[in-house]
C-alpha cells in the first residue's frame, strides 16, 4: 500500500463512520453509567480513561488526513476545510485542558491566614506524623463502592512507615473517648451494673440520651424540664453553679443530688443494681472511633493498616462529620503517633489567597439573601500589601494580573461561587479555574460556524462547479 492510498484510507468516509459509531456508543455507555453510578465512575472507566483519548486522537487523525488527501484545495472546498479544522482545535482545546486545566474551590475565612490549597473532585487519605510532615494519597470513593476488594499502597512522610488500604465497607462512628477542647460541649462517661441489663455504659454529650429498653439515661440541656411519667430515668444535668447532678426515677421512688465522680451510686431499677460517673468533661468534643457496618445507607470508610518499627495495627478511618468532632484517628505503633484522615480531596496553588472583606446584600426585614451577583470578595495575593483584587461572579480576579494571561488562558481566574449566609457572614467560598484551552476552542467553534455558513448559504459564492443538465447530457 503506497503512502498517498494509506493517507486515503485514514482519511476515509468508512473510517470516520467507524469511530463515531464508537464515540456514540461509549457516550451512550457513559451516560448510563453516571445515571446509574455516579459521575466519577463516568469520568475513570470511559471519558477519562486511555483508549477514550486515544480514539478521539484517531479522529484527529482522520480529520486531518481527509482535509489532507484534497490538497491543494478548490474554493468551493474551503468550507470543508474549515468546518474540519474547526473540530480539531476544538479537540486539541479539549486536551488542553485535560492535562493542563485547573477548576476547584477554596472555602476563606475573613481574617484567617493565607491559604494555598483548594478543593477538587474525589478524595484523598492523609497521612501525618510529628516531625515528619505530612503526606497524601488521591483515590475515588465512587470507583472503591464497585470492586469487591479493596487494596491499595498509600503515600507515607517517612521511610520507616509503611500504610496501606487493605479493605473498604460502610461505617459507623462512636464515641471512644473525648477530649477536653475550647468551644466544645459538656460530656461524662456513665456506666451502670443491673442483673437485668449487665453493665452498660458510653459518653453523653449535653442534650443526648440513650434508651435502655424501658429504662432511658439523658444528659439534659440548660433549662430542659425532666419527665415526670417516666418509671425507669436517670437524669444528669447542671446546676447554676456548674455542678453535676442526678436525678433517678424508679418504681420504688425518686431521688436526686449532687454527683461525686466515680462514686457509685444506688439506682433502684433492680436489686443490686449501681450507677457511677466515671468522667466529666465540662468543654470537651469526641475521639471517633469507627467501625464496619452491614448497613448499605451508610457511608464508605477505609480500613488501613499501618506498620512501622516491626509493630502493626489496623484501624478504621471514617468520613469527616461536622464540628467539633475532630478528622483524625490517632494510632500508636513503633513508637511514633500516626493520624490518619481521609477528607476531600485539595490540591496546592502556585500562589495563596486570604480574605479581606465579604460583602453580601442580605434584607433583614425580608430575612433573604440579595442577587449573588452582587456577592463581593476582596482578596489578597501571597499575602502582600497592595495585591488586593475584588472577586465577584461575573468580573473574577485574576493571577497573575498580567493582560495576556486571560487571553491564552495561562493565567487563574478567581471568581465568587458560593457563601454560608446568613449563619457565617464572614466566609466566602470562590472558584479558582484556569482553561488553557479556552481560545482555541473558541476560535475552533467559530470556525465550524463559519464552515457550515458557508458551505449550506452560501454555495454560489463557494466557487463549485455546477452540475451538468439532464438535457446537455442527453445531447
Amino acid at each position: 500500500m503506497t503512502m498517498k492510498r494509506f493517507l486515503r484510507f485514514l482519511g476515509s468516509i468508512n473510517l470516520a463512520l467507524v469511530l463515531l459509531a464508537v464515540l456514540i456508543v461509549a457516550s451512550v455507555i457513559g451516560t448510563l453509567c453516571e445515571k446509574r453510578f455516579s459521575t466519577e465512575v463516568a469520568q475513570a472507566y470511559v471519558y477519562g480513561s486511555w483508549w477514550f483519548t486515544l480514539w478521539l486522537l484517531l479522529l484527529t487523525v482522520n480529520l486531518v488526513c481527509a482535509a489532507a488527501v484534497r490538497f491543494p484545495w478548490q474554493r468551493y472546498q474551503y468550507a470543508f476545510v474549515a468546518t474540519h479544522a474547526g473540530i480539531v482545535i476544538v479537540l486539541f482545546g479539549g486536551l488542553l485542558d485535560r492535562h493542563w486545566g485547573v477548576e476547584g474551590n477554596v472555602r476563606l475565612i475573613e481574617g484567617a491566614p493565607p491559604v494555598n490549597r483548594m478543593q477538587v473532585p474525589g478524595e484523598e487519605l492523609v497521612v501525618e506524623v510529628d516531625g515528619a510532615g505530612t503526606a497524601r494519597t488521591p483515590f475515588v470513593l465512587a470507583l472503591l463502592k464497585q470492586r469487591r476488594s479493596v487494596s491499595f499502597p498509600a503515600v507515607s512522610p517517612t521511610d520507616g512507615l509503611r500504610v496501606d488500604v487493605v479493605d473498604a465497607k460502610p461505617v459507623e462512628p462512636g464515641v471512644g473517648d473525648v477530649e477536653p477542647a475550647e468551644g466544645g460541649m459538656p460530656a461524662l462517661k456513665w456506666r451502670i451494673q443491673s442483673p437485668m441489663m449487665g453493665p452498660q455504659g458510653s459518653w453523653l454529650f449535653q442534650g443526648e440520651g440513650v434508651s435502655l429498653g424501658p429504662a432511658t439515661i439523658r444528659f439534659l440541656r440548660d433549662g430542659a424540664e425532666p419527665e415526670s411519667g417516666a418509671t425507669a430515668l436517670l437524669d444528669f444535668s447542671l446546676d447554676a453553679a456548674g455542678r453535676l447532678r442526678y436525678r433517678r426515677a424508679a418504681r420504688s421512688g425518686k431521688a436526686e443530688g449532687v454527683l461525686e465522680i466515680g462514686k457509685e451510686e444506688p439506682l433502684y431499677w433492680g436489686h443490686d443494681s449501681t450507677f457511677v460517673v466515671e468522667r466529666f468533661v465540662p468543654s470537651g468534643r469526641p475521639l471517633v472511633v469507627w467501625s464496619p457496618s452491614d448497613r448499605r445507607d451508610l457511608q464508605l470508610g477505609l480500613r488501613c493498616r499501618v506498620e512501622a518499627g516491626g509493630e502493626s495495627r489496623l484501624v478504621w478511618i471514617g468520613p469527616r462529620l461536622a464540628a467539633p468532632v475532630s478528622p483524625w484517628q490517632e494510632v500508636r505503633v513503633g513508637g511514633q503517633a500516626v493520624r490518619l484522615r481521609f477528607d476531600q480531596r485539595t490540591q496546592e496553588l502556585p500562589f495563596s489567597l486570604q480574605l479581606v472583606k465579604f460583602s453580601a446584600p442580605y434584607h433583614e426585614g425580608l430575612e433573604r439573601m440579595g442577587r449573588f451577583a452582587k456577592f463581593e470578595s476582596l482578596l489578597r495575593f501571597d499575602g502582600r500589601e497592595g495585591s488586593e483584587q475584588t472577586a465577584s461572579m461575573n468580573r473574577p480576579a485574576t493571577y497573575p494580573r498580567t493582560w495576556w494571561g486571560p487571553v491564552l488562558g495561562t493565567s487563574y481566574r478567581i471568581s465568587q461561587s458560593g457563601h454560608e449566609m446568613p449563619a457565617r457572614p464572614d466566609v466566602s467560598i470562590v472558584q479558582v479555574l484556569r482553561d488553557p484551552g479556552w481560545l482555541p476552542k473558541w476560535f475552533g467553534s467559530l470556525l465550524i460556524c463559519v464552515g457550515i455558513f458557508w458551505m449550506f448559504y452560501l454555495r454560489g459564492a463557494a466557487g463549485r462547479p455546477a452540475a451538468p443538465s439532464v438535457r446537455s447530457e442527453s445531447s
